[in-house]
């Protein structure tokens, strides 16, 4: 009797930050398979905390592969690409049925099912506070640094800088002193 069971990964990892490009890498295992015959595994992506299908811009993400085992047991991988910018702190479920000329024949859908699980990374806020003796705070320049990240931002008129939407993770926020440059050519009155 045919049997599949699978393991979801993007890079090998289990999980992924929230870009606009993902691919799930779905590996299947199967065995009990007749060689030679031609097969077909379709896979869909579930929302965990809805037990619903996933919905990115208002569609379903699937993906299915054919395949002619040249063995009883064996692998194949499906590929699931997508936008994972608006999926921050979801948890992604694949479901897999496999179909001998169109007869389902097994069918792989546990909600709980951790290797079939990818989660997508939470995003957090920073917030920057600058102080001065001189109470001169407003336009003060900052870099804020991290994994794939690099961005430069100034100090609004109490101090502040908000930032919203990144990835969790370690940042280095450096202050960029704003330098006055002088030509030697004029004089100062």
């Amino acid at each position: 009797k045919p049997k599949i069971k699978t393991k979801a990964t993007v890079n090998g990892e289990k999980e992924v930050d929230p870009l606009e490009e993902v691919t799930i890498i779905d590996t299947v295992s199967y065995s009990g398979l007749v060689p030679g015959k031609p097969y077909k595994i379709s896979g869909i992506l579930m929302d965990k905390s809805t037990r619903e299908k996933l919905l990115v811009d208002g569609k379903e993400v699937t993906a299915e592969v054919e395949f002619t085992p040249e063995n009883a047991t064996g692998s194949v991988e499906i590929p699931f690409t997508f936008n994972a910018s608006t999926l921050a702190g979801k948890s992604i479920v694949v479901f897999e049925t496999l179909y001998q000329e169109d007869v389902e024949m097994f069918v792989h859908a546990d909600i709980n099912d951790k290797s079939q699980t990818i989660t997508i990374r939470g995003l957090g806020g920073l917030v920057i506070k600058k102080t001065a003796e001189d109470n001169m705070v407003e336009g003060i320049s900052f870099l804020v640094t991290g994994k794939d990240y690099a961005e430069t931002f100034k100090t609004d008129a109490q101090g502040e800088i908000y930032i919203q939407d990144l990835p969790l993770g370690e940042y280095t926020v450096t202050e960029i002193e704003n330098q006055l440059l002088f030509d030697e050519g004029i004089a100062a009155k």
